[in-house]
């Protein structure tokens, strides 16, 4: 990472940094609207058995998405793509209780899957994976039911583009990392500086394990430069939007039952809690 410092050398003999400049990022080019509102539905941290994600709560869940929630059909018509942000397996010492939680997952993406096209990325907590970043995707023998039903697996981070909108995201170890090595508080100041360092991962390899590479994966190019960046698996909901950029923290669902879900045109987001 290339950083500017101003510093000085204080009575003691002591570097006092007195700033610091990232190397920032320019801003995307405007989105063109398209016809009609578009959404990017964020979930994380699944786990289905663990906390408050009770059946009762992923149920809600599907029906929100699916359109089957009175209200609330115009909203899930409008859903372009829902993003599983890592966490869909259950954090268990018990193998079988991973494996089962996986199971369910499985079954429930795919219920999913057939209504909106779904994404699902590995996490932390997924151990059908390596744990070091970039994380390989999920295979199909792992998530059978929304393979066939047609979700995609990709890595951890991820790049993409929704209805023509660049959106970068991870699961959120990077940003866990950050505000364990630094003086930052909100989970969304901590991703905020991942793209001002121009880096998915500021912290690795030092802190946060990385493969090796020939060319570093975590480097955020120009041309990459997102207009959605998000974040999962964090205790609550946090957003800021700053150049044309709108960073996203999406709650992990077992502690907070909870979509996140983003304006593809005009860049708000808005967390919608399941009431169970």
């Amino acid at each position: 990472m290339i950083v500017a410092v101003h510093a000085k050398v204080d009575y003691t003999g002591r570097f006092q940094i007195l700033d610091v400049c990232l190397p920032g990022y320019t801003a995307p080019s405007p989105q063109i609207a398209g016809p009609g509102r578009r959404l990017l539905a964020l979930v994380s941290g699944l786990q289905p058995g663990r906390g408050m994600a009770t059946p009762q709560a992923l149920l809600a869940l599907q029906q929100f998405v699916t359109g089957m929630k009175e209200g609330q059909r115009d909203v899930a018509a409008s859903i372009t793509q829902i993003i599983v942000a890592g966490g869909t397996q259950m954090e268990t010492d018990d193998e079988d209780l991973g494996e089962g939680s996986l199971d369910q997952a499985d079954k429930f993406l795919a219920a999913l899957a057939t209504s909106v096209p779904v994404v699902i990325m590995p996490g932390a907590t997924d151990s059908a994976t390596n744990q070091s970043l970039p994380q390989a995707p999920l295979g199909s023998v792992c998530l059978p039911y929304s393979a066939q039903a047609g979700a995609k697996a990709v890595s951890n981070p991820c790049a993409m583009e929704v209805a023509g909108c660049k959106v970068l995201g991870s699961s959120g170890q990077p940003v866990s990392s950050v505000l364990q090595f630094t003086n930052l508080e909100r989970p969304v100041d901590a991703l905020r500086t991942c793209l001002e360092a121009r880096l998915m991962a500021p912290t690795a390899p030092t802190e946060l394990a990385i493969a090796p590479h020939v060319e570093d994966p975590m480097v955020i190019m120009d041309n990459h430069v997102p207009r959605v960046m998000f974040s999962g698996n964090h205790p609550t909901f946090q957003t800021d939007q700053r150049e044309d950029v709108v960073f996203v923290c999406v709650p992990a669902f077992h502690q907070r039952p909870a979509v996140v879900l983003v304006d593809l045109d005009t860049l708000s987001a808005e967390e919608v809690v399941m009431q169970v």
